[in-house]
């Protein structure tokens, strides 16, 4: 019974064995050296080793090794005769392939001991076990793998990373960008610690392991040292992990200096633009392309007045600067076609010009200059409402400049004719008047006579109105007061205009005193108030007006007809039917008029114009249709005392007590006119057709000549320096000139040099008679006499 049971206990603790064996993948093998045999024990574990079914359970050493794995057979053999020869002492163990079925090899871990021995003391049997290890292997193989990787990964990253234990904060490991940044090697590693290289504060450290205990990581630390002068920047993470229970931290850093560098670069370029666009001396905005203002500098919204608050958009912005909808949906238009155009091409949108209202309801013409950068637009107003300004008032100044050239060439044409004319009018006026005075008055043929003389007369005044608009009709100045002038012709003034007009006199101060001709006066002032007469339809009126005014050089610059100084105003001004600007480019011009045919010859103002240029002044004439004309004439003030008008009588006719008087003209028909007039004056006369013919005859007669009488000009020798030879040898001789229009001979800008008496052509008999009165009672010689 007991052998059944000890029997029974056998199975089952053989049983209990083989499940073990099989739950570890372990087969049993018993080795007999002498045999040269192995008895192999766990079938199903050697056919799940193997692939395949064993067709014994006792296999030869020479069946072993053929399962053997070539590479791992010759340790396996070198390991078995060292035991052998060792006596079988201790353990054998090895590990190696066996080939499976499929012709794969499989890993296993086969241990043995010596248990028999011979007489010898060498092994005779020898009891192990084969571990099927392979998933184990497998497992290893992928650490390794893994280690690899890792490793080469650790060592080869182009950033540093390092290894440090978290409890006595030493390096363990770093790979060589890490060694390369500290300046360390492996070996000097291992003697460092993080917190020699750190540049964290001991708050920030702390901060730090109190994160990776949380988290487990810590990821996007910046850092700045500073390293031979020059900043370095670095980022870097930790990852909390542990190795064989100690805690260690790995850490990843990268330089990041140049991309630290550029990034800050960035934003000081950012900033720095951000600067120059808010401080630009131009108006700018920066615009989103679809539109959105992302930003307007100081100078914009000081200039139109809007913050970006007020708007937000482009289209607002239109709006607010463009309030005329016409004008805005054609800008808009452009810009749209023009931005899209731009951003096809990847280039700049063409600058374009448009007005633009402010907030303070001024508009300015812009020229709007667009620049794309990436994503966004930058608008630069160019304001050029001054040069606008300025063009239109070069251009007006132009005009002006033209007008005058234009008025002088006609002066210029006036004064060539006139000479030649005149003294074919003097010939007729004189004859006409010397045949006249021989008629009876009942004579059929002395009404005939009398309107040629009236023709006549008003040929010569057309002439010396042409002259007096060249400014070579010769004149007297003298000083006079403006006010009294102008008072003492009120009374005819009134009458020319008429009841119907209302006269306004508004005088200025006592010191409205001028320099010049009185009769030049008389001309300006019934010249403006006959034309003030005739453009009041009905009823209406007229204002004279005088001032003292100053102008300096800045406000000269953009009125050209002016110059600096201080000047007498003088302003006529009438509530009639005005002009059109076309008509007032035209005023000035001779012979133009709006008159009717007969009712005027185009020569007032023209005249006027003259007087007031021959004086040094200035005209100007501000007008608008059914609104009114005023005229406004500005002459030098003189700060001399004003003289009083020269009076003469005109009751009787001054004749010569038989004065001898030597004649000199060129022309036959005015030196035989003149003979004959000096001659029933009651004067003697010599007459002489050239220069050196009236010197000889001087010469001859010297004892017994007054009076010289010659003509101004005169082929090669000219009548002053006629005048000039013959008060040489007749010191007391007083000398009278003639001529049909003035020149820089005896007068600049038809003002007699001083000590100068002169007649103009043509003249008449009485004209004569008291030139050549006023002639005797002044001083011999042309520098002495006083002025005729």
């Amino acid at each position: 019974m007991d052998n059944q049971i000890n029997a029974g206990k056998d199975i089952h603790n053989t049983d209990t064995i083989l499940q073990t064996l099989e739950a570890i993948q372990a087969g049993v093998w018993d080795y007999r050296p002498g045999l040269k045999k192995i008895i192999l024990s766990g079938q199903n574990i050697w056919d799940t080793m193997l692939g395949h079914p064993l067709k014994n359970k006792v296999i030869t050493v020479d069946e072993l090794f053929s399962y053997i794995h070539p590479q791992d057979l010759s340790n396996y053999i070198k390991l078995h005769r060292e035991f052998m020869i060792n006596g079988g002492k201790g353990e054998i163990e090895v590990q190696l392939r066996l080939r499976r079925a499929d012709g794969s090899w499989h890993w296993i871990l086969s241990k043995g001991r010596a248990v028999e021995w011979d007489e010898k003391g060498t092994p005779s049997r020898i009891i192990g076990i084969d571990i099927n290890i392979q998933a184990l292997r497998e497992a290893h193989e992928r650490i390794r793998q893994s280690e690899i990787k890792f490793r080469t990964i650790f060592e080869n990253a182009p950033y540093a990373i390092s290894i440090s234990s978290l409890e006595d904060s030493k390096f363990i490991d770093g790979n060589q960008a890490f060694l390369d940044t500290l300046g360390v090697s492996k070996e000097e590693l291992h003697l460092k610690s993080p917190s020699d290289f750190s540049t964290l504060s001991d708050e920030e450290v702390t901060e730090l392991i109190e994160e990776l205990l949380e988290k487990g990581v810590a990821s996007n630390r910046e850092t700045l040292s500073i390293k031979n002068g020059k900043p370095k920047y670095t980022k870097f993470s930790c990852v909390l992990m542990e190795d064989q229970g100690k805690k260690q931290v790995m850490a990843l850093a990268e330089d990041i200096t140049q991309a630290k560098l550029a990034e800050i670069a960035l934003i000081e370029s950012e900033m720095r633009f951000r600067m120059l666009f808010k401080m630009a001396p131009v108006p700018m905005a920066h615009i989103s392309r679809n539109g959105e203002l992302l930003d307007l500098n100081d100078r914009l919204t000081q200039a139109m007045g809007h913050t970006i608050s007020e708007v937000p958009t482009l289209e607002r912005a239109w709006d607010l600067a463009m309030p005329d909808p016409e004008l805005r949906e054609a800008v808009t238009g452009r810009w749209k076609r023009d931005l899209e155009d731009a951003i096809a091409s990847n280039s700049d949108m063409e600058p374009f010009e448009c007005p633009l209202h402010y907030m303070d309801g001024s508009v300015h013409n812009l020229i709007i200059s667009t620049k794309l950068i990436n994503d966004s637009i930058i608008v630069s107003f160019f304001d050029i409402t001054d040069r606008k300004k300025a063009e239109k008032e070069r251009e007006k100044l132009q005009a002006q400049l033209y007008n005058s050239q234009k008025l002088e060439a006609v002066g210029i044409l006036a004064g060539g004719v006139a000479h030649d004319f005149n003294n074919m009018l003097g010939g007729i006026l004189g004859y006409t008047e010397l045949t006249l005075s021989d008629m009876s008055p009942d004579d059929p043929s002395r009404d005939n006579l009398l309107n040629i003389l009236k023709a006549t007369r008003r040929s010569a005044d057309l002439t010396r109105q042409l002259l007096t608009f060249a400014r070579k009709q010769t004149i007297s100045p003298v000083v006079l007061n403006l006010n009294e002038s102008i008072e003492s012709v009120l009374k005819m003034v009134r009458r020319l205009i008429g009841e119907n007009i209302d006269l306004a006199w508004h005088p200025g101060s006592d010191t409205c005193v001028v320099r010049m001709d009185p009769t030049q006066l008389d001309q300006i002032l019934i010249n403006f108030c006959v034309n003030a007469r005739d453009a009041i339809t009905d009823v209406g009126k007229i204002t004279i007006k005088t001032d003292t005014v100053s102008f300096d050089q800045k406000y000269c610059d953009n009125h050209a007809y002016l110059k600096p100084g201080n000047y007498v105003m003088l302003a006529v001004s009438d509530d009639g039917s005005g002009m059109e600007k076309e008509t007032m480019e035209h005023i000035f011009e001779p012979f133009y008029t709006t008159k009717d045919p007969g009712k005027g010859t185009g020569l007032g103002l023209a005249t006027v114009y003259g007087v007031v240029k021959q004086n040094n002044g200035f005209i100007n004439v501000n007008s608008e249709s059914g609104k009114g004309t005023t005229f406004s004439v500005y002459l030098p003030l003189v700060e001399e005392e004003a003289s009083e008008k020269e009076k003469r009588g005109t009751d009787t006719i001054p004749r010569g007590n038989g004065e001898t008087v030597l004649l000199v003209e060129d022309d036959e028909t005015v030196l035989s006119m003149a003979s004959i007039m000096l001659g029933k004056l009651g004067y003697r006369v010599f007459t002489a057709g050239t220069a050196s013919e009236g010197f000889s005859i001087a010469e001859e007669h010297k004892a017994g000549i007054q009076v010289l009488v010659t003509d101004v000009i005169m082929p090669k020798i000219n009548g002053r320096e006629l005048a000039e030879r013959i008060e040489l040898i007749i010191p007391e001789i007083k000398i009278l000139f003639m001529s049909g229009y003035t020149s820089t001979i005896i007068a600049h800008h038809g003002v007699l040099d001083e000590g100068i008496n002169f007649i103009q052509k043509p003249f008449s008999v009485n004209d004569l008679a008291f030139s050549m009165q006023k002639v005797l009672q002044s001083a011999p010689g042309i520098k002495k006499s006083t002025t005729g």
